[in-house]
């Protein structure tokens, strides 16, 4: 018994020694490939996601121009855009330079700022704070644009989370080919360093040549954090089912219903209560109440 205690006691040993060497081995290699001090952002279209290398003018990172105290790999503010629409983006900085732009349905493989396509097909690109931007917007057709602009702060903590401020662009009327276009200042670097969590003086206005085009709400600080109860379900699963792909409930938010019949039975249509509210299989619809959705189907003639 004595014997066999000692022997597992040895192995138990080894096993603990070869562990420690691996793991010191790949600490190491970790290190000399350099992979411990390489930034990759990601870009993400539905479930693809893409690895870009930034370049030094405009990466998200720890920035050599950056105000001291507040190099990180996360800065605390940030400004979000967020549009949903037949329309294209892209983003210019100071020099005039493309460093980010959705052309379609993808995003630009080798841009410096992150860039996505949300599930509910929102386009959505985070501008850092401490740089000058112009955002372009051109129409690939005839339709409805709708243009959200986030300020958010780390330090902000309430209703809201860390959104300090929202700027609505709603329901406007793009035509193909029009442009349409946005400024965005860069904080001081007093505004950076205050950690006062408080939104930004810039006034944001969508321009389409010598027009301006006022923000139709704008919300702050506690009032950005307006949620409501989405529901989307199927009236019988034995007919079809239906989910929903939402980043949140927040309102101005976006949301995709999707509905599948199963075999033998056909898509209806989706009901609120008994007003039928589309025949797509597929419903994007922005959040602005409570709103429960149900996926009716019928049995195939």
């Amino acid at each position: 018994m004595g014997r066999k205690f000692y022997i597992i006691m040895i192995l138990l040993l080894i096993c603990l020694l070869c562990g420690c060497a691996d793991r010191q081995v790949q600490g190491n290699l970790s290190d000399e490939d350099g992979s411990s001090e390489r930034f990759m952002q990601n870009t993400v279209m539905g479930d693809e996601t893409k690895e870009i290398a930034p370049s030094t003018e405009d990466k998200q990172s720890a920035d050599d121009d950056y105000p001291a105290g507040l190099n990180g790999f996360s800065p605390p503010q940030v400004r979000l855009i967020s549009v949903n629409g037949p329309v294209d983006v892209t983003v210019y900085n100071a020099g005039g330079d493309i460093v980010a732009a959705t052309i379609g349905e993808e995003p630009m493989p080798d841009g410096n700022l992150v860039t996505y396509i949300t599930s509910a097909g929102e386009k959505q690109v985070y501008l850092p704070v401490y740089r000058n931007y112009t955002v372009q917007l051109t129409a690939t057709a005839d339709g409805v644009m709708y243009y959200v602009i986030e300020e958010s702060d780390l330090y902000a903590v309430g209703a809201g989370g860390n959104t300090v401020r929202l700027v609505f662009f709603n329901e406007v009327e793009v035509k193909k080919g029009q442009e349409y276009t946005t400024d965005f200042p860069k904080y001081s670097e007093e505004k950076i360093l205050s950690m006062t969590a408080e939104a930004s003086d810039a006034e944001y206005v969508l321009c389409m040549g010598t027009e301006q085009i006022q923000p139709d709400e704008e919300l702050f600080g506690e009032d950005t954090g307006v949620y409501y109860n989405i529901h989307v379900r199927s009236e019988d699963v034995t007919k079809g089912i239906a989910l929903a792909s939402t980043g949140g409930s927040r309102y101005g938010s976006w949301v995709l219903a999707e509905a599948a019949a199963c075999e033998g039975y056909e898509f209806i249509g989706w009901y609120e209560g008994e007003n039928l509210v589309s025949t797509e299989c597929e419903y994007n619809f922005r959040i602005s109440r409570d709103i429960e959705l149900t996926a009716r189907f019928k049995e195939q003639q």
